[in-house]
């Protein structure tokens, strides 16, 4: 009796588990895979439409995620998958999950290069939880809109003191264009590749002189040289010196300046590479300066405007003037009508004028 009993239950309870819903027949959840979701720096990652954070999603196998990548413009993003670093763009990416993964955005900051030269000084540069300081002259990686502070130490030099006067700001350093100035301590928004350049004067008794250092070549051999920048002619060239003797100016707008010689040297040839012209009346002039009572300059100029492309030459004798003058060039002379601290006889005075040219000079002695 009770084995009829209790196969009757049996059949009972089968039959009442044939009539249940499936949903609730499964004791069990159906099976799901983990994604781990980690997101670094600033951004955000949304998944199938969701902003996710960080942390763990369940999802069933098989699933397929939509994964899109949201930065701001100056942010870069990196995406790896299961430690694997997969394409990031602005198109979203669709992930197929088979199994547990691991998903990770990391933003950062997209970088510019900012490269710092202090003219043989010292300069504190700091950005946004950062300071360095560069003796000379160096390349800084920044974050691109970043913005950078630069505090100019003077040095004494001389007899004097040598600081920043100012900075020339090329904006992208690969035209070489001066695209502004800054006062020695100053700040400056990093939204290309950019160079700074110091002006550096020397402050003596006498006055103030500004100097960017390099060299000319006197029988082979490079010997250092200190060029002048003209205050009273104006200046707002950018100057590198390229060495083997040669210096690139690149000036928007008429800039002046003044190389200091070797001594005992009695003639200089000055060679000049046009590369660039910024408008179509570029001019160009190259002078000695004979004496300093008065402070008279002697020697020769463009007549007609200077081709791209182009190259001359000048012959200079010191004390004299222009011993040779190149085809389209004609000869000239000129004077300050006040004292200028930078004419000194015997120094070379350039006039560049809505031109980039490269310079080289070779100086003889007797």
């Amino acid at each position: 009796m009770r084995v009829r009993r209790l196969a009757a239950l049996v059949l009972v309870a089968a039959v009442l588990l044939t009539l249940l819903p499936l949903s609730l027949r499964l004791s069990e959840r159906a099976p799901t895979v983990s994604v781990r979701v980690e997101v670094v720096g600033e951004g955000r990652v949304l998944v199938n439409g969701s902003v996710v954070s960080g942390g763990v999603l369940e999802v069933e196998p098989g699933s397929t995620l939509v994964i899109l990548l949201e930065a701001p413009e100056h942010v870069e993003v990196e995406l790896y998958v299961n430690g694997s670093r997969r394409p990031a763009g602005s198109e979203p990416l669709l992930m197929k999950v088979r199994g547990s993964t691991a998903l990770k955005a990391v933003f950062k900051p997209r970088l510019a290069a900012l490269h710092v030269d202090a003219g043989g000084l010292t300069v504190l540069a700091a950005g946004k939880g950062w300071e360095r300081e560069v003796n000379g002259s160096a390349t800084l990686n920044v974050g691109l809109g970043e913005r950078v502070s630069v505090t100019a130490l003077c040095r004494e030099s001389g007899g004097g003191v040598a600081c920043v006067e100012r900075w020339i700001v090329l904006s992208d350093a690969s035209t070489g264009v001066a695209s502004g100035t800054l006062p020695p301590n100053a700040t400056v928004q990093v939204l290309a590749n950019t160079t700074l350049r110091a002006v550096v004067a020397v402050r003596t008794k006498e006055g103030s002189l500004l100097l960017l250092r390099g060299a000319v070549l006197a029988g082979g051999v490079e010997v250092p040289a200190t060029l002048y920048p003209d205050e009273l002619g104006g200046w707002s060239a950018a100057v590198e010196y390229l060495g083997g003797g040669a210096w690139r100016v690149s000036a928007l707008g008429r800039s002046s300046m003044f190389i200091e010689l070797p001594e005992g040297w009695v003639n200089a040839t000055v060679e000049v590479w046009v590369e660039r012209n910024y408008t179509s009346a570029p001019f160009a002039g190259v002078f000695v300066v004979v004496s300093e009572s008065p402070q008279l300059i002697r020697g020769c100029s463009s007549a007609e405007a200077l081709a791209a492309g182009s190259y001359f030459r000048v012959l200079l004798v010191r004390g004299e003037g222009a011993l040779e003058v190149p085809e389209g060039w004609v000869r000239g002379q000129g004077y300050w009508p006040k004292p200028n601290p930078a004419a000194r006889a015997g120094r070379l005075y350039l006039v560049v004028e809505n031109l980039q040219v490269k310079l080289r000079v070779v100086v003889r002695g007797r």
